[in-house]
Order: structure tokens, then C-alpha cells, then sequence
């Protein structure tokens, strides 16, 4: 696979790491509870998401979620099929 450059364009609508991690955290606690993977599972999920070889900062390389906004969904699945949801 051939490393592309980031678009100038895009780099300047990304977050610095502390309003990211802001914006995420403010994502998780507006989950309605009844869409909340209770904090154990979600703990789970990331565990493998930390340890999987599409991890790209925070990010799934197969799918661009950020992996610990699809861990806290109750309903949510990997995309390489390594956790799923319900």
C-alpha cells in the first residue's frame, strides 16, 4: 500500500489531541443509556481494538471510526468481525 500525504485542507479541520479527546468524551456521555455498552464491555472492546493492526491513532483503518466512540455503542460491531455488539 502506498502512504499518501494528508490533504493541507483537511489537516486544518483536525482537532489538536485535547479537544479531541473533549469531543469524544462529550460524544460517549450523550449516548442515551439504552445505546451504551456498559463500561466493562466497552473496556473489552478497546482491549482488542488496542491490539489489532488497523489501529491508526484512535482510528479504524478499515472503517475511520474512532474506535472508542464504536466501543461505547452497544449495537456497534468490528468491522473485521473481532467483537460485535448485542
Amino acid at each position: 500500500m502506498i502512504a499518501r500525504k494528508p490533504c493541507r485542507c483537511m489537516l486544518a479541520k483536525v482537532p489538536d489531541g485535547a479537544a479531541l479527546r473533549a469531543q469524544i468524551d462529550a460524544w460517549i456521555a450523550a449516548l442515551p443509556a439504552e445505546q451504551r455498552a456498559d463500561e466493562a464491555e466497552a473496556a473489552r472492546r478497546l482491549g482488542i481494538c488496542r491490539e489489532c493492526r488497523w489501529l491508526r491513532d484512535g482510528t479504524c483503518g478499515l472503517c475511520g471510526c474512532y474506535v472508542e466512540l464504536r466501543a461505547a455503542k452497544r449495537a456497534q460491531r468490528c468491522p473485521e468481525g473481532r467483537w460485535s455488539g448485542e
